[in-house]
């Protein structure tokens, strides 16, 4: 329990701690993170909802964020709650949303 194992190219096994709620959480109908990068974090938005992401120059997509809400809800109340950190805003154009400073 707490660990995964992953098989290099060069056919080795690794073996690394992780943390199952992370792991499983679109089993359990939610989203996840615990102090992710926000590159991580709308990389799986991006995936459940279908969308392209984009960054403007000032953003610094390593910029840690924890917090769980479920996959069910619109994709305004996921990124409305990261704009509530005050460090992000979002700009939805089409199929794609912006991440700006």
């Amino acid at each position: 329990p707490g660990e995964q194992s992953a098989v290099t190219a060069a056919d080795q096994i690794t073996v690394m701690p992780i943390d199952a709620d992370q792991v499983v959480d679109w089993k359990n109908g939610m989203i996840i993170f615990k102090k992710q990068p926000i590159q991580a974090i709308m990389q799986k938005i991006s995936r459940w909802y279908g969308i392209k992401v984009q960054y403007e120059q000032d953003v610094n997509t390593q910029s840690t964020f924890s917090g769980k809400i479920s996959r069910f809800s619109p994709i305004s109340a996921v990124l409305t709650s990261l704009q509530n950190t005050g460090m992000l805003s979002f700009k939805i154009a089409g199929d794609t949303v912006y991440v700006r400073k």
